[in-house]
């Protein structure tokens, strides 16, 4: 990890963050509800550890710093809630999970919110299970820093605390609702930019509440379980292989839950892990109904990133297969799932890059570029991390304009009047060659009507569409001269 930390580009979302943390906190808090619409927790956390070392490496630290803290307090979990057995053939799974490699190598908030969503709900078994009062107030605190985190972070909350109806009665859930007014009341001013939020996530196609738009956003949240555990989403080889992978995954779950029901009926041990194993899928269920719920009448823009907060609780599900009694079945179970994440390791960071390649388009740049030679970029979003990665002098000119973050940044030219307006902005452009860079983002009309312009009124000394190692995300590099 601490390789690829070094070794990747910075991506688009990355730079957002480096934009955020680099304002005094006054400004990191307003840029954090404004821009990134997110509480500002997390930007506040990381604008104070980049006063030690403003560099990207050191503020992409922060997130393996994270996740090697939340490692520790996954040990703890699993043996307080499954035993020592197989403890540390866990851990390895947390850690090679493709997901938990790639939030410890991003600098955004998702890292922090695995952190904080196990400790929550480390904290509130300790409590559920032992009543203490530290435990208690461990998980409030937790609860709030994770709710300024993340507002998903409410979810796992409820999920945690609702299954205590079902398992100790009401009075034992009421109790534990009237403990949280406090954090209710510290959360409210987040409610100021709540809806406005919302509304930065939706758009007018997600936005539909027709039957069928509403059952294709619910089944796209179903299917995160299924990612976030096994990565099914990014095995190679087609879909007849994620189907084995789920099927055989499915029998051996259910074979071990089997297993552990006659164990509980002679062993108390066996019994208290059967009650915790419930209690963890009737949460991580409620988890996933209500995120689905929210997302179906919300319409904003899915992710499984926003899943991130049951990510703790469905590996919590793999301790099951403690019940085989054969060590070697349970040695073979681990070290295969271990040996599929290796897997999927290797190719996804066989070459380190983020989306595109601009750590050697940055040296490409630096071979080809001639003195004085403004380096024009289109979309605008993508100079925020190319400038990261390119040494050079020349200027980075983004059109139509630079990126103010605010909600305005994403922005498209509308016609040639406004191409042609920036294209005057250009350094010297109106007389001498410069470098045009763009990606080839198909449903962005606006790349056909700039194309057209320029060929009309540029001839194109240099035409290449460089990849790098990111051979899904080429760009276009043009040397463009006035006719």
């Amino acid at each position: 990890m601490l390789y690829l930390c070094n070794a990747l580009n910075v991506s688009e979302d990355e730079s957002y963050t480096l934009n955020t943390t680099s304002k005094n906190l006054a400004g990191v808090i307003r840029q954090s509800y404004i821009f990134e619409g997110q509480p500002p927790f997390y930007f506040l956390l990381i604008a104070i550890w980049r006063t030690i070392n403003s560099s990207v490496f050191f503020a992409r630290l922060s997130s393996i710093v994270f996740i090697a803290l939340a490692a520790w307090q996954f040990l703890k979990l699993v043996n307080y809630i499954a035993g020592k057995e197989n403890s540390k053939w866990m851990v390895a799974i947390f850690l090679l999970n493709p997901y938990t490699v790639w939030t410890a190598l991003d600098i955004r908030l998702y890292a922090l919110l695995i952190l904080l969503s196990v400790c929550a709900i480390y904290f509130f078994f300790r409590y559920y299970t032992e009543g203490t009062k530290k435990y208690l107030y461990l998980f409030l605190l937790t609860s709030l820093a994770g709710m300024y985190t993340q507002y998903f972070f409410g979810v796992l909350i409820a999920a945690l605390v609702l299954p205590v109806w079902f398992f100790r009665g009401w009075k034992a859930f009421f109790k534990i609702c009237l403990l949280f007014i406090p954090v209710a009341i510290l959360f409210l001013p987040n409610l100021i930019y709540l809806s406005y939020q919302i509304s930065m996530h939706q758009t007018a196609e997600v936005i539909s509440y027709a039957p069928k738009d509403i059952a294709n956003r619910s089944f796209e949240v179903l299917h995160t379980p299924q990612n976030l555990m096994l990565s099914i989403d990014a095995i190679p080889y087609g879909a007849w292989l994620n189907r084995i992978i789920r099927l055989l995954f499915i029998l051996l779950f259910v074979a071990a839950y089997r297993l552990l029901l006659k164990k509980s009926l002679t062993s108390e041990h066996s019994k208290k892990y059967l009650h915790f194993n419930r209690y963890i899928l009737i949460s991580a269920g409620i988890l996933v109904l209500m995120l689905t719920a929210m997302v179906a009448i919300t319409g904003i823009v899915y992710n499984d990133i926003y899943m991130t907060v049951a990510f703790p609780l469905l590996l919590l599900l793999m301790a099951i297969f403690r019940e085989y009694a054969s060590i070697v079945t349970k040695a073979v179970i681990y070290a295969a799932i271990s040996v599929l994440f290796i897997g999927l390791l290797r190719q996804d960071y066989k070459h380190p890059v983020n989306t595109y390649d601009f750590n050697d388009i940055g040296k490409y740049i630096d071979e080809i570029e001639q003195p004085g030679e403004p380096i024009v970029i289109y979309r605008n979003m993508l100079s925020l991390p190319f400038k990261y990665s390119y040494k050079g002098s020349n200027p980075v000119v983004p059109i139509p304009a630079a990126v103010n973050f605010d909600t305005s940044y994403v922005q498209n030219i509308k016609d040639t009047a406004e191409l042609r307006e920036a294209l005057d902005k250009i350094p010297g452009a109106p007389s001498k060659s410069w470098l045009y860079i763009n990606d080839l983002n198909v449903k962005n009309t606006s790349l056909k009507m700039i194309d057209s312009f320029l060929l009309q009124h540029y001839t194109a000394l240099l035409d290449t569409m460089y990849v790098g190692h990111s051979i899904e995300q080429p760009l276009r590099i043009r040397r463009l001269q006035p006719k």
